[in-house]
């Protein structure tokens, strides 16, 4: 696939297939899901993951050291030809150069409560094809895997929950896809796996066959890509009882889309329809140099920068289904992120002030002791299954002083010897 073709964001949407939420049945209404999903459960496969899978080119997912074998998703993305915002279903397709064929590969998981990084995030996990085949209906196509040249599983893209322009149009309304970003359709539940010394292949007729071998842990260079920016919820312990959860016994990391990011003195939509929409002071960490394997006693030298990061949330949107679901976290411009500090600069990240302040009072102050997993351990803990790479984001999570903000608002969030970041809430 040529660059100016895919060169974005690769967004993908799980239970998206009728007998994949057949097959999960009752369980999603059963704790911790208690319903099932009302809108699209969406997923980032950030830069780290993508490799070439073109027939003939020697592509090879490289699983995480202990992974015997994954989970392979056989779908079809969507590679976006313009910017596709607030678009009908009616005007989808406008918005689509056309497919291609990808594997999304998963170490196998039971549950989709909680964001799978680990499982769907780590180096070499997405395959993709080297042709954009313009269509406007792929409810004839079939998407067959095989497995060492034997066909292990068949599925039909007339079953979905969602089609293309239903889809398109539910993402864009609080997101925007931008030229060279790729949606992909849907995986199954509990896909066909394959074990380390396989040849995988997908193939869909009139679009393309993909081929690659899975091999154990080993040395690999990610694709190049955007930058990843990665989240932290529930990192303060005060800020997890203020929001009646328990402190999480390892991190709970997300990732988000570059339409999130905006600069100091940027405006923030509030949807018209929100009851509750909260601001978030973090301290933001920028990585210098690629980190693999990294051990604790090394990570700070991968650290190039810091700023002060306001990561919004919309609360009434938080499906307890699939947290966080991007149409909380991964709206147009939700993510003010200010002037970036050499960390050479800052004598004592494990020691600054927090604050927010709306329209002139203070409603938010904490400090980065409080950090349930501090810097040093989400950077071992990252780069243990996958690259970071220079200009990687970590947003490290917020205390607890969380208040509604309105539009008119004006939010300004501040970490001692970092700066200050301003912010202003307009209607939608």
């Amino acid at each position: 696939m040529d660059e100016q073709a895919f060169s974005g964001m690769v967004y993908g949407v799980v239970l998206n297939d009728r007998a994949s939420l057949a097959a999960l049945g009752e369980a999603l209404t059963h704790d911790p899901y208690k319903a099932p999903p009302k809108a699209p459960v969406l997923y980032i496969k950030p830069a780290n993951t993508r490799f070439s899978a073109k027939v003939g080119a020697g592509g090879t997912a490289v699983l995480p050291a202990g992974a015997a074998g994954v989970e392979i998703g056989a779908t079809l993305g969507l590679v976006i030809g313009r910017t596709a915002s607030k678009v009908g279903a009616a005007d989808a397709w406008a918005h689509v150069d056309g497919v291609t064929v990808v594997a999304d590969l998963s170490l196998p998981h039971e549950s989709y409560y909680r964001p799978a990084i680990r499982e769907k995030c780590f180096d070499a996990s997405c395959a993709l094809g080297s042709k954009v085949v313009p269509v406007t209906d792929i409810s004839t196509l079939v998407a067959r895997t095989l497995v060492d040249g034997v066909m292990v599983a068949e599925r039909r893209f007339d079953d979905l929950v969602r089609d293309v322009p239903q889809l398109l149009a539910e993402v864009t309304a609080f997101m925007t896809l931008c030229a060279g970003d790729m949606l992909l359709v849907g995986v199954p539940w509990r896909g066909p796996q394959a074990r380390v010394g396989s040849t995988v292949a997908v193939e869909v007729d009139g679009v393309e066959r993909i081929e690659f071998k899975l091999a154990s842990a080993a040395a690999h260079m990610p694709q190049r890509g955007p930058a990843t920016v990665f989240a932290l919820g529930l990192n303060y312990a005060d800020h997890a009882r203020e929001l009646a959860f328990k402190a999480p016994d390892k991190p709970l990391v997300f990732l988000k889309g570059g339409n999130t990011v905006v600069g100091d003195k940027a405006k923030t939509v509030r949807p018209a329809d929100a009851t509750y929409m909260h601001y978030e002071c973090e301290l933001a960490v920028r990585i210098g140099k690629a980190a693999k394997g990294v051990k604790r006693a090394d990570a700070m030298d991968h650290v190039e920068a810091y700023a002060v990061a306001n990561d919004y949330a919309i609360r009434d949107y938080l499906e307890n289904y699939y947290r966080p679901n991007l149409k909380v976290k991964n709206r147009d411009g939700c993510t003010p992120i200010g002037s970036w500090v050499p960390a050479v600069q800052v004598a004592d990240y494990k020691n600054l002030a927090l604050r927010t302040n709306v329209n002139g009072k203070q409603t938010q102050d904490g400090s980065t002791r409080d950090m349930i997993f501090d810097i040093p351990f989400l950077i071992e803990y990252l780069s243990e299954f996958m690259t970071l790479q220079p200009g990687d984001i970590i947003l490290t999570g917020t205390p607890e002083g969380l208040a509604d903000v309105k539009a008119g608002d004006e939010v300004i969030t501040e970490i001692e010897g970092i700066g200050r970041l301003t912010n202003y809430i307009v209607n939608e």
